[in-house]
């Protein structure tokens, strides 16, 4: 079982994340559990926050979590989880 993005994220950087950076990681919230635990597509996001808030470690985190944690082919990000048969 892979890591929630809160403690990857956490034990990556030594804080906690915000908000924004938990749904670029993980989409929508959901049952904190599951929402936590899944992935959200690879896809160009405007993200507009100020100075000093996190933006590099959101974009670098997001990415590196998704890429770990679904790194069989199973995530959102990957284009052969999404087709239908």
């Amino acid at each position: 079982m892979h890591k929630p993005f809160k403690t990857a994220f956490v034990q990556a950087t030594g804080h906690s994340p915000y908000p924004y950076q938990i749904r670029l990681a993980c989409g929508q919230c959901g049952p904190e559990n599951d929402w936590l635990a899944s992935g959200t597509p690879c896809q160009s996001r405007l993200i507009d926050i100020p100075t000093g808030l996190g933006k590099t470690a959101a974009v670098v985190m997001a990415w590196l979590w998704n890429r770990e944690t679904f790194r069989d082919g199973t995530g959102p990000h990957n284009s052969r989880a999404t087709q239908t048969s």
